[in-house]
């Protein structure tokens, strides 16, 4: 084989495995920013969402059957399943302020 090509194959495998390791990095940090943040949990009501957190910045109409709510806060979005949190996720800019300090 060329050495040229060794080379470039070496480089380019280095390069994948920086990426993939730096986007574990950011999986592992933003799960653990999400645990320490007050958050809504799986399972509770949209009532119980709005009594804790407030208004949402803006609600999507429902998607799909079943069908499936989200909510739109500053910093992270809540999705519901009919009238029950199924998940929250954290903005990725937020993610990123945090991560940066």
């Amino acid at each position: 084989m060329n050495k040229r090509l060794i080379l470039a194959w070496v480089m380019l495998t280095c390069l994948v495995c920086g990426f993939t390791a730096q986007a574990d990095v950011l999986l592992i940090e933003d799960v653990e920013l999400a645990s320490t943040m007050h958050l809504p949990g799986n399972g509770i009501s949209k009532a119980q969402v709005l009594q804790n957190w407030g208004e949402p910045v803006q609600q999507y109409s429902p998607v799909g059957e079943p069908p499936i709510t989200r909510w739109r806060f500053d910093d992270y979005s809540v999705y519901f399943e009919y009238d029950r949190v199924i998940s929250t996720v954290l903005h990725q800019q937020q993610a990123v302020a945090s991560n940066n300090g």
